[in-house]
């Protein structure tokens, strides 16, 4: 999935950037096994990408993890969980807690994808975001975090689709600010 929807190596100020913020983050080391498929699969897909592998699985991590009302930020709606069920009424099907009601299709994929429901938000929204790419800013939490913690939050981006590095300095501007918007 990381491959189909992100088009486009990041540069290597990118991933530097990436890591650096990351690395501001509190973390805590945690065990788990892959097989070994798996794990090469995700090495490949992080090299030709370009991506920091840890910024990837803690993004993974992160994503699992965060309630309904972080979604309703990230995804830019009010209400995600309704807005999924609205989604899926629209498309003629149901959707309960538990995904029962679901088209059986839909089922499947929400049993072998846990973003299925935010990447329907995304397709639904039709401006082109992919789950991969949609970045990750310390505006999630407002006044809860520490600024090194927001700014680490960046950290948990695989690309940086709307700031540019300076490959020199690491320094970071918006795409807005250099546009003068």
């Amino acid at each position: 999935m990381l491959r189909k929807e992100l088009q486009q190596p990041n540069s290597d100020a990118d991933r530097e950037f990436i890591e650096l913020r990351l690395s501001k983050l509190p973390r805590k080391p945690v065990s788990f096994s892959l097989r070994q498929e798996t794990v090469s699969a995700l090495n490949k897909a992080c090299n030709e990408l370009n991506i920091p592998r840890d910024a990837f699985l803690n993004r993974i991590f992160f994503l699992l993890l965060i309630r309904d009302t972080t979604w309703d930020t990230v995804l830019s709606v009010d209400g995600y969980f309704a807005y999924v069920c609205q989604i899926v009424r629209e498309q003629g099907g149901t959707y309960f807690s538990g995904t029962a009601g679901l088209p059986l299709l839909d089922v499947i994929e929400a049993i072998h994808d846990p973003f299925w429901g935010p990447r329907l938000v995304l397709e639904a929204q039709n401006e082109g975001e992919t789950l991969s790419a949609l970045e990750v800013n310390g505006n999630l939490f407002g006044g809860n975090i520490t600024e090194d913690e927001k700014n680490g939050l960046v950290g948990l981006n695989c690309c940086l689709k709307h700031t540019v590095v300076d490959p020199e300095t690491l320094e970071a501007r918006s795409l807005d600010e250099l546009l003068g918007l």
